[in-house]
């Protein structure tokens, strides 16, 4: 999993840029989805927009166009959660005043996806897709109180419902690998939340939290569900987590300072994450085990965000190039409204350690800073020591990433 290959896309000298998603006309507001919501190179974005009245119509857009998906007939909302590598499949859910509909979206067709065989089920709704768009997940609302929530993968017009860890009630899935061959979540589990990662030749297995006993849900996976992303803790003091093969990392915060960090997707090899902390949006390389603020790498790059507060990363495109999440728009009138948005950040590069847009001898002094310190695990064999040295100096000799 080398962090290079991630990062390969964002030589020096490529253009650093922020475009919105746009809301329908007449809307006034858009949040971006909550899975891979960006097509890889970044040719399609979907999300959601919002009217005034609060009515929220999934959309897709690319390059500055974005158009409605569309409703399942007899509901009234929509809501897109993911979409698969090329854009041309998008997931989500419907709904109204009664029960949520799972949908897949697919050569200009909206299909309801029904529910999941478990008695009794309702509210079916998507949270992932696979890149190929064969392998949906999902969770459906079940158990007497219709509380419970069951995770689902649905491929080739069949449900497959994913089998719950010993003394477990609850197993939603929130993500899918870009394989389709893994789904993770989180489960019950002797009395707390537990992060797990299925798949159809081993079924669940229990991710172990690197916080004691904290709660966990996994919320990612990169292609091939060798890495999987998620959160450790309680509301209001979550901590960014990673799962490389099993073995779980935290994530450092932004700001010593910040009291809650989160993450919410990963590239295609694993080797970029991003989230939130302290409510800035910001991107983690798990191989330098650093934060960055979005805004930050934009502005050093030129990029003018007097009109901008990006709150939050909510997908990275499979190839790592680009980024999308919500934040806040100042219009021309002064008011501000929630705005999902697209950028390209370039030279995000690991061999840039005090992130000034070039490699040279600045970045040797804050590596050997980072390395004397212990958190300078370049290699991501675990731990911090001579062969660190020698992988950052061959890159960096070189001027690479």
């Amino acid at each position: 999993m080398a962090l290079s290959a991630c990062l390969a896309g964002l030589a020096r000298g490529q253009d650093a840029w922020i475009t919105p998603l746009s809301p329908l006309t007449g809307d006034v507001a858009t949040q971006p989805a909550s899975g891979m919501g960006i097509a890889q190179s970044g040719g399609v974005q979907v999300g959601t927009s919002i009217s005034s009245m609060g009515r929220q119509t999934a959309v897709r857009t690319s390059g500055s166009v974005t158009t409605s998906i569309g409703v399942l007939p007899g509901l009234t909302s929509s809501i897109a959660a993911a979409c698969s590598l090329d854009g041309t499949t998008i997931v989500g859910t419907c709904f109204s005043g009664g029960p949520a509909r799972a949908f897949q979206f697919a050569e200009g067709v909206m299909t309801d996806l029904g529910v999941p065989p478990i008695t009794p089920a309702s509210f079916p709704r998507c949270s992932s897709v696979s890149w190929s768009g064969g392998l949906i997940g999902g969770l459906v609302a079940t158990g007497s109180s219709g509380t419970t929530l069951r995770g689902w993968v649905y491929e080739a017009g069949a449900f497959t419902v994913v089998e719950l860890l010993p003394g477990a009630t609850a197993n939603p899935v929130r993500a899918v690998s870009g394989d389709g061959l893994y789904a993770a979540g989180d489960t019950d589990l002797g009395g707390t939340t537990v992060a797990y990662r299925w798949s159809r030749d081993v079924g669940s297995v229990a991710l172990a939290s690197p916080l004691a006993s904290a709660p966990c849900s996994a919320l990612g996976l990169n292609s091939d569900g060798s890495v999987v992303l998620g959160n450790c803790g309680t509301v209001g003091a979550l901590r960014a987590v990673v799962w490389v093969g099993s073995s779980p990392l935290q994530l450092p915060p932004l700001l010593a300072t910040d009291a809650t960090w989160e993450a919410a997707t990963v590239s295609g090899d694993g080797g970029l994450i991003g989230g939130q902390s302290g409510g800035i949006a910001c991107v983690w390389s798990v191989g330098d085990l650093r934060a960055r603020s979005i805004e930050d790498l934009l502005s050093l790059r030129g990029v003018d965000l007097a009109s901008w507060r990006l709150l939050s990363v909510t997908s990275i495109s499979p190839d790592g190039q680009y980024i999308a999440g919500a934040g806040e728009f100042t219009q021309t009138n002064g008011m501000r409204r929630n705005q999902a948005w697209l950028a390209r950040v370039p030279s995000f590069c690991p061999t840039d350690w005090n992130a000034d847009g070039g490699i040279d001898g600045g970045d040797v002094d804050a590596f050997f800073h980072s390395w004397e310190a212990g958190s300078a695990d370049f290699n991501l064999d675990g731990g911090t020591d001579g062969l660190d040295v020698g992988e950052f100096f061959t890159r960096w000799s070189d001027g690479a990433c």
